[in-house]
């Protein structure tokens, strides 16, 4: 456990320290690279979560999904270790949790996560 921690901190560290060029080139990169994937390509139903802080921004890459025509879910926080899944459009419309985290708007049902063909998760 204390290796992931280690691991955790010293990623974050690195984030941190990017310049705005930098941080730019690294989420076209990420982005380019994800999207090049054939799972990605054939994926019709896209769990993605919405970033926030010093994390890969994700928003370029779900705006291209549903470009594309994909569906696009983001995960909302319910209770203690509960998610839900909801539907986001190109317009984007979040509220944020009391940690600051974007979460969709609740306009929809939740999505039935079998449904998911593709999941995004934040890595750190």
């Amino acid at each position: 456990m204390k290796a992931k921690k280690d691991f955790r901190a010293k990623v974050k560290k690195y984030l941190s320290g990017l310049n705005d060029k930098e941080r730019s080139l690294k989420n076209a990169l990420l982005t380019q690279k994800l999207m090049e994937l054939e799972l990605c390509a054939k994926a019709q139903h896209i769990h993605c979560f919405a970033s926030f802080g010093d994390e890969w921004d994700t928003f370029p890459f779900m705006r291209e999904m549903l470009a594309q025509g994909k569906q696009v879910y983001c995960p909302r926080v319910i209770g203690p270790g509960l998610m839900e899944h909801y539907p986001v459009s190109d317009e984007f419309e979040f509220d944020f949790s009391s940690m600051g985290i974007p979460e969709p708007r609740v306009t929809d049902a939740p999505a039935d996560p079998k449904i998911f063909d593709l999941i995004i998760i934040p890595g750190v």
